[in-house]
């Protein structure tokens, strides 16, 4: 069982579950042949072992030599040792597993903690599940799924209720694609994770032949290992932001070295605070022509001038975008010429030009990293998926593979110097931190090869490698930015838009820039121009700022721009936190952690670092309230409890910094 001894709460019952695992071995025809799950009552021969840890703590081994197979007790030809490691300083389990596959049959999955987990609540009127990229929702509103790993959220889930909770972290060193199955049960949640097995991770699966799918099987061969990372399991009593705080220890200690840091980020990406994208020209018409143009270039930089002079924004501190600029509407990876319709290649100079003139803090285009047409002119026939994927997308052509040889050289020597010389020093990457698919093709230039392991972290190893040879082709300074966010594949990429507010995203990796698009300003296609109330657009502008987002907007020349005064009042705020030079703002990001409010329409978050913390918080309605600050649970030397009452009108925004050394100061 998991007891938390701080609460007395039973997280898991002793005779519930597959713990600490389960696997099944076959064939691709016939994957469940022989299975076997490690319950309490299970019987299988198994040798155990104590031991200490170089810092003190405890170590349990335990041995499986060969596993049987639960009913009819035939070898499984699997070998399993299991390490458990509970240190003196921590209040969490980390766990490892190493798998080897004596034959004759493959190893078809292998999963962990499959099981019901409890909350210690006697109802579900409190409980919550968070996992990054998806968001926080009550029990209630939960969607039993299988997500897929690292496409379709990050490396942690948490299960919390009042009085504490248990979270789930599977730390991919390895990059591997794996998947996480969430279901409701009648006392709980059951949670497992699996390897091996990709069923349920596409959500294009309703697209495949017969043939795809046996292919959504990647088992470990006869004659194989294979060392899992490390699986952690966090009783707590608290909520999601521990499970967070100890994802994000062990993720920076797993990646030392190998991802971005706030310190590596460049300046300009720091220091932004609006992102103006243009979308040049329509894109989602198949192939057809003429098509519509949005944004003639000749209109680009005018268009950004009066914005600036509205905004009363410092150039330097906005980014700008261009978006479907390419002569061809639906060949990928043929960006390149510029659309003649746009102004073609002399309008495009022009603009350039005029931009850098304007002293912005960068240009980026748009690209995509895993799309190719056979009617292209950079069509790579030796990445050609070979019918291992189905044919997604039917405008833009078909999945190429990512780890290969050929695929990477056309963006070495030919697409990213063509960005680099089209005057741009940032990529805005459409799905950019993952490819849909996994590629099991054939040839030499599939680096990935025929093996599973090699198969399943061919996605994060061939984006990784991308996102490399961009940084270096653009020049050192130059920046990323991604559709949506990934924690393995994105953590070399500078810039993040996401389509959903999530604050356990900039909670768990706080040295990137996020950004969220303001709806008011969107003036793109017809399906996509939304109008506001001006207080919902101080609303939605007031939640960007407690989270320390930067904002996007999107012009097209015929559309007129509202909220344009919302928008000066954020920069403003974001110019005034610089200017108090406010702790953590807005790298610190620590959401509600040490912070307590009287008033449910007080909306307060904190930013921390070495020199203090930053409190950012707005009214959602008229009050007279107070914020309550423990300094303890931010790391900092507050002496007690500092307390800010505080008068608000609807929709007032303000900040209060408490400098280390000077303590509390006062609300601005």
């Amino acid at each position: 069982n998991i007891r938390n001894w701080e609460t007395g709460i039973e997280h898991k019952r002793p005779e519930e579950g597959v713990w600490p695992f389960g696997i099944t071995v076959g064939t691709s025809e016939q994957p469940q042949q022989l299975r076997t799950e490690i319950r309490a009552d299970a019987v299988q021969e198994m040798h155990y072992s104590f031991s200490a840890t170089p810092a003190g703590g405890k170590r349990l081994q335990l041995e499986y030599p060969m596993l049987a197979d639960d009913v009819s007790r035939q070898p499984t030809g699997i070998g399993v040792g299991l390490t458990i490691e509970l240190e003196l300083e921590r209040d969490y389990f980390i766990i490892r597993a190493e798998i080897a596959n004596g034959g004759p049959l493959w190893l078809t999955q292998f999963c962990g903690g499959r099981g019901e987990l409890l909350s210690g609540d006697a109802s579900r009127e409190c409980e919550s599940v968070w996992i990054p990229c998806r968001g926080g929702v009550g029990y209630g509103e939960l969607d039993c799924e299988t997500l897929g790993l690292p496409t379709y959220g990050w490396g942690w889930s948490d299960y919390s209720g009042e009085r504490g909770g248990i979270g789930v972290c599977y730390v991919n060193r390895q990059g591997i694609q794996w998947c996480f199955d969430l279901d409701k049960t009648e006392a709980g949640l059951s949670t497992a994770w699996r390897l091996f097995d990709l069923r349920g991770y596409w959500h294009f699966e309703s697209l495949m032949n017969d043939e795809q799918k046996k292919l959504l099987s990647q088992p470990l061969e006869p004659g194989n290992t294979f060392v899992t990372d490390e699986w952690l399991v966090i009783p707590h009593a608290g909520d999601w932001h521990r499970t967070a705080d100890i994802y994000r220890k062990h993720f920076y200690s797993a990646f030392e070295g190998d991802c971005l840091t706030w310190e590596k980020l460049p300046q300009k990406a720091r220091e932004l605070d609006v992102y103006v994208g243009f979308w040049v020209a329509e894109n989602e018409i198949g192939n057809s022509y003429p098509r519509k143009v949005y944004n003639h270039l000749d209109r680009v930089a005018p268009q950004l001038q009066e914005l600036l002079q509205q905004v009363e924004v410092d150039a330097a501190r906005v980014g700008v975008g261009l978006t479907w600029f390419h002569s061809q509407v639906g060949r990928y990876p043929d960006f390149f010429p510029i659309c003649e319709a746009a102004g073609g290649e002399s309008a495009w100079s022009a603009m350039i030009a005029d931009l850098r003139r304007m002293e912005v803090g960068f240009i980026g285009g748009y690209t995509h990293l895993s799309y190719q047409h056979p009617a292209a002119r950079n069509y790579i026939p030796e990445a050609d998926v070979q019918g291992t994927i189905p044919w997604i997308n039917p405008t833009v052509g078909n999945r190429a593979c990512v780890d290969n040889s050929a695929w990477a050289a056309l963006w070495r020597d030919e697409l990213i110097p063509a960005y680099r010389g089209h005057g741009l020093d940032m990529v805005f990457m459409d799905e950019g931190h993952f490819p849909w698919g996994t590629c099991s093709a054939s040839g030499a230039a599939h680096l990935h090869g025929p093996s599973a392991l090699g198969i399943l972290a061919g996605n994060t190893r061939g984006i990784l490698h991308l996102h490399r040879l961009f940084h270096q082709g653009l020049g050192a300074q130059s920046l990323i930015m991604t559709e949506g966010s990934g924690d393995i594949c994105g953590r070399w990429t500078d810039l993040h838009f996401a389509y959903r507010r999530d604050p356990s995203v900039a909670f768990t990796l706080p040295a990137r820039k996020y950004g969220r698009v303001l709806q008011a300003l969107h003036a793109g296609n017809d399906l996509q121009v939304r109008s506001e109330a001006q207080a919902e657009l101080r609303s939605e502008i007031n939640a960007m700022l407690a989270a320390g987002e930067f904002a996007i907007v999107v012009l097209q020349h015929d559309r007129p721009l509202d909220g344009l005064a919302e928008l000066q009042r954020y920069c403003r705020i974001r110019q005034h936190l610089r200017e108090a030079k406010a702790p953590g703002y807005p790298q610190g990001f620590r959401h509600t952690m040490g912070l307590s409010v009287s008033d449910p329409n007080l909306v307060a978050t904190s930013f921390v670092d070495e020199c203090g913390i930053t409190v950012v918080y707005y009214a959602r309605a008229d009050l007279s309230g107070e914020i309550q600050l423990e300094g303890d649970q931010l790391g900092h030397l507050v002496t007690g409890r500092p307390t800010l009452r505080v008068d608000l009108q609807k929709g007032m925004l303000e900040y209060w910094i408490l400098d280390r050394e000077e303590g509390p100061g006062s609300s601005r």
